[in-house]
């Protein structure tokens, strides 16, 4: 929820890494240690916490660990949030084989479930044309899924999608909304276009 400013909670990275590692038995839970591993690795500067510095060498002993906690056997046991994490996992190469087909199909399964997250990550995919064929069109819908439901990180893309006219007619009315919606849950990046568009 405060990853990525879900059910009305506000983006609070401080927070979303207390429940993670305060949680009971983190150290044996696959999915705990994923997100460990994102608090600790340098790339993803968007996880970060007072309580965790960045170091990659720290962040793959995470992610070799969340492996061996069989998070590959929790998705294939239809875990949305796991089949989720792990697509992330091979989206990245983190802990795993970069993979993009096998991150495309994980995503979609934990997608068609309605999850949030998974319905995003998807759309991202298709407005890259990483491990599927390009297609605006379908990266909106996903994206306005995950959006409908409260995810901060597409509104923000939705927004973006409207105002470029990717996948939909320009609408820069539209996009301001998209972009208010993800600003008020404390997206920076969202509040920042937000502004802009405001001053134009």
């Amino acid at each position: 929820e405060y990853l990525y400013g879900m059910n009305r909670k506000k983006i609070d990275m401080e927070k979303a890494y207390d429940i993670i590692s305060d949680a009971p038995n983190s150290e044996s839970n696959a999915i705990m240690m994923f997100w460990k591993a994102r608090f600790a690795d340098p790339k993803w500067r968007q996880c970060k916490s007072s309580r965790v510095e960045k170091n990659q060498r720290r962040a793959n002993l995470f992610y070799r660990k969340a492996v061996d906690l069989d998070i590959v056997g929790m998705a294939e046991d239809g875990d949305q949030s796991v089949q989720m994490c792990l697509g992330l996992m091979y989206q990245y190469g983190d802990g795993v084989n970069k993979n993009y087909s096998t991150a495309v199909e994980l995503y979609r399964n934990a997608a068609e479930q309605g999850y949030a997250m998974a319905q995003y990550h998807l759309g991202y995919m298709y407005y890259f044309g990483d491990g599927v064929d390009r297609n605006h069109l379908t990266a909106v819908t996903w994206y306005r899924k995950a959006a409908e439901q409260g995810h901060a990180y597409a509104q923000c893309n939705l927004g973006n999608m409207y105002y470029d006219g990717y996948g939909v007619n320009k609408n820069k009315s539209t996009a301001k909304k998209w972009y208010r919606k993800a600003a008020e849950q404390g997206y920076a990046r969202a509040r920042a276009q937000y502004n802009l568009e405001r001053l134009t």
